[in-house]
């Protein structure tokens, strides 16, 4: 074909960028704070030690008999949940489509079933929390008054709780926004000069108040979780999340992904719910 300029032959070209845009994969985290397991039964027993600490005498006379106490424990059950999805893609969308449909649909697929472990693990330690602090209204983290915002004075009071169950704070379990709030918080920003610096630089806080920060979707809105990580809750786990691409000659390919898991929490004193962090 002749053109009437030269490089309009690559003006008349198409560049297809073959890199699918328009949507983010969300991170999942969930699992790090759990002590993850090889289960081969459906049916998990576990058991949940009674919060009540036990006392010594400090009055035994001579000869007499000691006080007499035990530690008690509640059984449970839970059983396995299977995770699962699947998607048909045609033969002919992946002999001639532009977009690498199968290693993107397979991705998304793979991502929903992890992202649907992740909510199940958190809705399982929320309902778990032996132990809730609540931020007064007018005090929120988000509150219109910006020198009433104190997110330091809850996660501090968490800290605290758990300090005196007999547990060590270790992570802190954050929505996007509530970690926006806590990372612009101007005491934050104040108090802790060298961490601030990282923060206006890269946006990034590891650590607050000793706390690992785990940031998530699946954390609720309007309120975060401060626990001990690996001693607060349990992840068995019967088989890992697994994907499969079965080929149906000239007709489809077929996807899937599956997860076979469920959680349990086993120390309820071991979190405690930060709530009312919004407006």
């Amino acid at each position: 074909m002749a053109f009437g300029e030269l490089g309009a032959e690559a003006l008349r070209s198409e560049n297809v960028d073959r890199v699918v845009k328009g949507f983010a994969l969300q991170e999942f985290v969930m699992k790090q704070v759990c002590t993850v397991q090889k289960t081969g039964a459906w049916k998990e027993t576990y058991y949940t030690e009674s919060r009540t600490e036990l006392a010594a005498d400090s009055k035994i006379a001579r000869l007499a008999a000691f006080k007499v106490q035990s530690p008690l424990w509640q059984k449970n059950s839970a059983f396995l949940r299977k995770h699962g999805l699947e998607s048909d893609i045609s033969w002919e969308d992946v002999m001639t489509d532009d977009v690498p449909v199968l290693a993107r649909t397979q991705l998304r697929i793979a991502r929903s079933v992890v992202k649907s472990v992740d909510d199940l693990i958190y809705a399982t330690l929320t309902a778990g929390a032996g132990n809730t602090v609540t931020a007064q209204d007018g005090f929120q983290w988000d509150s219109g008054t910006r020198s009433s915002r104190h997110p330091q004075d809850q996660i501090g009071e968490a800290i605290q709780t758990l300090s005196e169950n007999n547990y060590k704070a270790t992570h802190i379990l954050l929505n996007p926004k509530d970690y926006n709030l806590l990372i612009t918080n101007d005491d934050i920003l104040d108090a802790f000069t060298p961490t601030s610096d990282a923060v206006i630089k890269n946006g990034k806080l590891g650590k607050i108040m000793g706390l690992n920060i785990l940031v998530s979707n699946s954390v609720s809105a309007d309120e975060a979780l401060v626990l001990e990580g690996r001693v607060a809750a349990t992840y068995r786990e019967a088989e890992a999340m697994k994907t499969l691409v079965k080929k149906e000659e000239g007709i489809k390919y077929t996807l899937r992904a599956w997860e076979i898991g469920v959680p349990f929490v086993t120390d309820p004193s071991a979190i405690v719910k930060i709530d009312n962090t919004n407006e």
